[in-house]
């Protein structure tokens, strides 16, 4: 086990893929409280060769619990 570098943001219920280096990290939700939390369209990467965050393009919407899928080098969002 390594430990990675924090996400810059703090989330659950998000879903997460590994490709070409990366992992992918999208979506989720931003609280604890189930009554209290605002999902997110927000697409992080980490570089695991740098071990760098990047920010990506936001989703068109919120997901949380979506699945993603690699079709072609294309990360594809469903459901959520």
């Amino acid at each position: 086990w390594n430990t990675l570098p924090p996400m810059p943001t703090a989330r659950r219920e998000h879903s997460s893929i590994y490709h070409n280096h990366h992992l992918y990290v999208v979506g989720g939700c931003d609280g604890y409280d189930i009554f209290d939390r605002s999902e997110l369209n927000s697409v992080e990467a980490l570089d695991m060769r740098n071990l760098q965050w990047n920010h990506l393009p936001p989703l068109p919407r919120e997901v949380c619990s979506a699945h993603l899928a690699i079709v072609s080098d294309n990360l594809f969002v469903l459901g959520g």
